[in-house]
């Protein structure tokens, strides 16, 4: 019988093959944070994960979850390493919880670095891929539009983070504490989880462009801007300066946000409705 012409036959890859890996990679992510979390959880989240494992993952990669998550359990400790914010220090009266900063907490960053890849393609799939399909964008235009729909939401929500932090902290009210006591050895819960956050995030932009197989010209400014930011947020973390860190990174989004937004408008061709 003749091959019916126009249509290609399905290639099977092996299963450990690189190919099955960066096509189910959000989903062994997924898995692979979850059972570092699930130590902390109840056992209906411990099912859940097994459950979900065997459903979207081929059988060879959920026994390997599965014994990682036997090995883990062993070693339980560990896991809240990743999960929890480390160097507590102990609270004076009447002051809240506060935490110092170390190696300890590259532990966290990774952690919330597979959170990040997750919440990507969680935002990408059921937010701007609806959109782009209504929209009916060229392949340029959809390239960029993801970009900045992307950035626009991690810029809106560390802006109205920083925000919160600033107002929390009384920082506002008096703007020499931004500098007065320095260096500040300590930081609260709110201000410690920001910072990893940024960490974790501009860190897992590099491999998800190798994931989603960006062209490589189109790769180098975002990898080198990805770099600009991770040096940047570092240093204000490693030196200390993470109150003004926050004043500085709540000015860059607050720009970041209307730059996107205006790069939205400008790709999708509605700056008509905005005249």
């Amino acid at each position: 019988m003749a091959p019916i012409k126009g249509r290609k036959a399905n290639k099977n890859f092996p299963i450990f093959s690189l190919e099955v890996i960066i096509r189910n990679h959000v989903d062994i992510i997924f898995c692979v944070a979850m059972v570092i979390n699930q130590y902390h959880g109840s056992c209906e989240q411990k099912n859940a994960v097994t459950n979900f494992s065997r459903r979207a993952l081929p059988l060879c990669y959920c026994h390997c979850i599965m014994f990682f998550c036997v090995a883990l359990q062993l070693t339980s400790p560990v896991s809240s390493l990743f999960v929890t914010l480390q160097y507590v220090q102990a609270p004076g009266p009447n002051t809240f919880q506060t935490y110092g900063t170390g190696l300890k907490d590259l532990f966290a960053i990774f952690y919330y670095f597979l959170i990040c890849i997750v919440l990507r393609d969680i935002i990408q799939e059921y937010v701007l891929d609806k959109i782009v399909h209504k929209l009916h964008l060229s392949k340029s235009k959809n390239s960029k539009f993801n970009e900045s729909g992307q950035l626009i939401v991690f810029n809106a929500v560390s802006l109205i983070w920083a925000l919160y932090i600033l107002v929390k902290d009384n920082w506002l009210a008096d703007l020499s504490s931004l500098w007065i006591g320095y260096p500040y050895s300590t930081l609260s819960f709110s201000t410690k989880l920001f910072y990893i956050i940024q960490l974790a995030y501009w860190a897992h932009i590099m491999p998800e462009l190798y994931f989603q197989k960006n062209k490589k010209e189109n790769m180098f400014s975002r990898v080198k801007y990805s770099l600009l930011y991770l040096a940047f947020v570092s240093a204000i973390y490693i030196t200390n300066f993470h109150r003004i860190g926050v004043v500085l990174l709540l000015l860059n989004y607050v720009c970041g946000l209307t730059k996107h937004a205006i790069k939205l408008i400008h790709i999708t061709e509605k700056e008509e409705y905005y005249s």
